[in-house]
């Protein structure tokens, strides 16, 4: 039987992950609605978004309030459909006949709406057509909205995507100026979007911002691709790196005494071989990397009698059960979350901006997505899950953080595991 509950506040999760609400009107959602109201010939058009006591409005044509109780809103109904949601009279539709938004100002009488349904599956709004004279919508119509619906939803993750992107691009200029290497960053037409000390420390050249990058400008060295300072004996190579479609590195590595820099690039982080997974290198890069670890909450997680599956079925079941374990936490997280391989059988989960709230319910579903038995060559390998969870406190450090996870977990352990504990 389906948890209501559970499944509100799954979708209610999904909704704020993409961060639209309450923000300022955006062209690309407005031209959607300007166009499905031309289209369509109807006076107004919503984009709407559920959230938990109220509907809000991202794109309003000729609709003077932004938000509404979502007590009243018809749009709230629409979210329950798997498709259109259609009203041509509203004044004699059981639902709607004493609604104050029929029964008062605006008055409207006729509505059509369809859900906005994410890639997770969630109808987290709607976009909707209103008309304030009773009328029938045709198969066109609905097709038609339908297809407004789709480009919604694709203005949302291309939204998320850009901010991604320019999250992506603080971390990386984080690293630049952390980075014993000369960086160089550069968009899609060779321009500098920014540079780091060692870089030009390096060349001897201001490198400006705004300008294009042109190596003819370097100084050569005594051999091919090999660079120099102008004045000091410093000689450097350059290495290109693709770190997005738009967005390259180079990296200016000094090679005066042959002592080779190494640079964490495209990943920001190392991979562990067996999972995919970031490692322990690429956890402790991750939170060096967060100006405040205030912002952030670990998950530490060792999973329950792993010994045991090493013991009976042997070091390569142990081996795929791992890999199992990744590919489940992975899906059962937000697109924001990050999850690392420590060692053996542990797991850390770093959730960035988490409530105290949502820590449980996550811990709650990582538990339940690893309840089930891994299932090999027709034996069921069961196992389960010990979870240490803490948030980043003013004082932390990366040692103190992970170490109050971890001892969490391990009076996870001690009282019976497959548990979790928040502290």
């Amino acid at each position: 039987m389906l948890d209501m509950n559970l499944l509100e506040e799954q979708r209610l999760e999904n909704l704020y992950s993409y961060g639209i609400l309450d923000t300022e009107d955006e062209a690309s959602f407005n031209r959607i609605a300007e166009d499905l109201s031309v289209i369509l010939n109807i006076p107004t058009v919503l984009i709407s978004f559920i959230d938990r006591d109220r509907q809000w409005f991202k794109s309003c044509i000729h609709f003077q309030h932004k938000e509404t109780p979502r007590g009243v809103a018809f749009c709230a109904h629409t979210i329950l459909q798997d498709g259109t949601f259609v009203v041509e009279d509203a004044q004699q539709h059981p639902l709607f006949h004493d609604n104050p938004l029929v029964t008062q100002d605006p008055f409207i009488r006729a509505y059509l709406g369809v859900p906005l349904k994410t890639r997770e599956g969630h109808h987290i709004g709607t976009i909707c057509g209103i008309d304030y004279q009773s009328r029938p919508f045709s198969e066109w119509d609905r097709d038609v909205l339908t297809r407004f619906g789709q480009a919604v939803v694709v203005a949302l993750e291309e939204r998320l995507l850009r901010k991604e992107y320019q999250r992506n691009l603080l971390e990386l200029q984080a690293i630049m100026r952390s980075s014993p290497a000369g960086i160089v960053l550069l968009d899609r037409s060779g321009h500098i979007m920014g540079t780091n000390p060692e870089a030009l420390h390096l060349t001897g050249l201001p490198l400006q911002n705004g300008e294009v990058f042109d190596d003819q400008h370097l100084h050569s060295g005594p051999y091919a691709q090999v660079y120099c300072h102008p004045t000091e004996n410093m000689y450097f190579n350059i290495q290109r790196s693709e770190v997005h479609e738009d967005l390259s590195l180079l990296v200016l590595e000094n090679i005066t005494d042959h002592i080779q820099n190494q640079l964490l690039l495209q990943n920001l982080a190392f991979h562990d071989a067996l999972t995919g997974l970031g490692n322990r290198k690429a956890f402790e890069a991750k939170l060096q990397h967060h100006s405040s670890l205030q912002d952030i909450s670990v998950l530490f997680i060792d999973l329950d009698d792993f010994k045991q599956v090493n013991d009976t079925f042997g070091h390569h079941v142990g081996d795929l059960l791992l890999q199992e374990v990744a590919r489940r936490l992975q899906g059962a997280l937000r697109s924001g979350d990050q999850v690392f391989r420590l060692a053996g059988d542990e797991f850390t989960v770093v959730l960035p901006t988490c409530s105290p709230e949502v820590l449980p319910r996550i811990a709650q579903r990582l538990l339940r997505t690893l309840q089930s038995p891994f299932v090999h060559e027709g034996c069921k390998v069961h196992f389960g899950a010990s979870i240490g969870i803490t948030m980043g406190q003013e004082q932390d450090q990366l040692t103190t953080l992970l170490q109050r996870a971890d001892r969490l977990m391990y009076q996870v352990k001690q009282s019976g595991k497959n548990h979790f504990l928040l502290g």
